[in-house]
């Protein structure tokens, strides 16, 4: 035997035990702080005890330091990740309160001047709470993009761009759970008088270089948070015999590394595997996605029942992955592992208030698709969520009412986490019927004229109505002035029907004249529902949830003083 072959043999033994251990490692974790992450222009930071100090990329900000622009100043601070602060020129911010423990972040800035656009990622922690503030008032944020002015000596305003914002302090009025701004909407305060309504932004606010740049820029953050994320878990886990080698190298990393450490890896690698989930997903390998989330789901569970202290150590894994999906929408394969993904969050609970925030989160990320839905006119998809979401609040404030071992505090910040979303579901309903604007009346003349040949839109319904007429023969005497066809009754049509669980129907109301004219009336009519709780109503369609039972659609219609009215049956089960 050759004396160099054992010296071969045991290089290679090591080379490949490096090689395998290198299979389960990770980069290092980023040090989560609170720092700029980009400036330009003149930006000054003065510290607590009052020494000021020209700002650099990256610095590190602690609380209760100042940052200053000058004229020619811009910077954007980042919150340990998971939210960041742009700060416009001529502007002095506060920050009062910088601190994130264990996914609990609590951020608090003082607006002495100037403007500040905030992003921040959903806030999945009960104990989580960000917050602007000026002399006027206080801005406490849901999970939102948000923009907030204090003018020198001036009143301070708010524009509410995603979610909501809620919003206390002496120069607040309206009702007493709570002043919020939903999403669209803008508030003055501080202007002599107490605030009691919002208005819509303008479109000449929506249309300046700030608010434009700023909405770029949430996108660009949103993408970055998941980028950052993807990097952190070093990419791509290998397929077949690789991946089982894989797996190997990380439980031996697991098994040598000390407690902290150890815990912090079993997060990450949970992690890797869900990422990895979601790309074979997404790759329309969902089989073989849905088989390895079963297992990754299962082990899951079991070490949750195992150990009930496992609760807390698999908790951040389990928040981060709600940031891992946020971004997938109905329409993707990796959609059905993002809803279960979702279920993990009431599992690592630590008690019933989190358990209810569990829930609120979980509709606020339905809320999300919607807005999303909307924001690309896809009024169907944007429906269907809508109509989870509100049966969701509807459930959730169930559940808070009969929680009976909740502390004031938890009650009353669940209320208003509840109240929150409720009124961002009104929100993005109206923009959902905003989309399609009902068509206004056509003037008396026009329908009444002799030379008419306006086409009059008859309903498909079976029902006998009267006829529906484009004759161009004259409605009235030509000798006498046109007089407008007088409304005499509406029908609405399907007259009866039976749907299953998440099947949607589209009414028509038709509107019948003396003279013999009908004219489909679906888009300005008014639609409801009674009982209430068994759908949605989006205008003139309806979309039931899971919930059998019998129900009356009504419509009703305004015309010339009248009020008209029809209803139609309609009936759920379970297919």
């Amino acid at each position: 035997m050759k004396r160099w072959l054992p010296i071969l043999i045991v290089f290679l033994l090591i080379l490949g035990g490096l090689w395998f251990w290198s299979l389960g490692s990770l980069p290092e974790e980023a040090d989560a702080r609170a720092r700029i992450v980009a400036m330009e222009g003149s930006v000054n930071v003065i510290s607590a005890e009052g020494t000021e100090r020209v700002a650099s990329q990256d610095m590190v900000l602690a609380e209760g330091e100042t940052v200053m622009t000058g004229a020619d100043g811009k910077a954007t601070i980042d919150w340990f990740g998971s939210g960041e602060t742009r700060v416009g020129e001529s502007t002095t911010v506060i920050l009062q309160r910088a601190q994130t423990t264990e996914g609990t972040t609590q951020v608090r800035m003082r607006l002495e001047a100037g403007r500040v656009w905030s992003r921040v990622l959903r806030l999945l922690d009960l104990g989580s709470d960000v917050s602007v503030e000026t002399g006027d008032v206080v801005a406490t944020v849901r999970g939102t993009s948000f923009d907030v002015q204090k003018s020198s000596g001036g009143p301070t305003t708010i524009w509410v761009a995603d979610s909501v914002v809620e919003a206390s302090g002496a120069t607040v009025g309206g009702a007493s759970d709570g002043f919020f701004i939903p999403e669209g909407a803008m508030a003055d305060f501080g202007t002599g008088a107490r605030t009691t309504s919002t208005r819509p932004i303008s479109q000449a606010d929506r249309a300046t270089p700030w608010f434009t740049r700023n909405r770029e820029a949430d996108g660009n953050f949103r993408a970055q948070t998941l980028e950052r994320l993807k990097t952190s878990l070093a990419g791509r886990t290998p397929s077949g015999f690789s991946r089982d080698l894989t797996r190997w190298s990380e439980g031996l990393r697991i098994r040598f590394a000390g407690r902290e450490r150890r815990l912090r890896l079993e997060s990450r690698y949970l992690l890797r595997r869900l990422l990895e989930i979601r790309l074979m997903a997404e790759e329309g390998r969902s089989g073989l996605a849905y088989q390895e989330f079963a297992r990754l789901d299962g082990e899951l569970r079991n070490r949750l029942q195992a150990n009930a202290e496992n609760i807390q150590t698999v908790r951040p894994a389990v928040l981060a992955a709600q940031i891992m999906f946020r971004d997938v929408p109905p329409s993707s394969a990796a959609y059905r592992v993002k809803q279960q993904v979702e279920e993990w969050l009431p599992l690592v609970a630590r008690h019933s208030a989190e358990r209810l925030y569990a829930r609120l989160m979980t509709i606020d990320a339905r809320l999300d698709e919607a807005s999303a839905a909307v924001d690309e006119a896809k009024e169907e998809i944007a429906t269907q969520v809508l109509v989870l979401a509100r049966q969701g609040l509807v459930n959730a404030d169930r559940e808070r009412k009969e929680a009976k071992d909740l502390e004031p505090a938890q009650t009353d910040r669940i209320r208003r986490v509840w109240k929150a979303l409720s009124i961002r579901a009104e929100a993005l309903d109206q923009r959902l019927k905003a989309l399609d604007e009902p068509m206004p009346s056509p003037p008396a003349e026009e329908v009444a004229a002799p030379t008419s040949t306006e086409p009059i839109v008859a309903p498909t319904s079976t029902e006998a109505t009267p006829p529906s007429v484009t004759s161009t023969q004259p409605v009235v005497p030509t000798s006498t002035p046109p007089v407008a066809p007088k409304p005499v009754s509406l029908s609405l049509t399907p007259t009866a029907l039976t749907i299953g669980f998440f099947e949607r129907v589209t009414y028509r109301a038709i509107v019948v004249y003396d003279t013999g004219l009908t004219r489909d009336v679906s888009k300005a009519a008014r639609f409801t529902a009674s009982p209430t709780g068994y759908g949605a109503l989006n205008g003139n369609v309806f979309s039931a949830t899971q919930l059998q039972g019998s129900i009356t659609i009504n419509a009703s219609y305004e015309e010339q003083g009248m009020t008209l009215t029809a209803a139609s049956a309609l009936t759920i089960v379970q297919r």
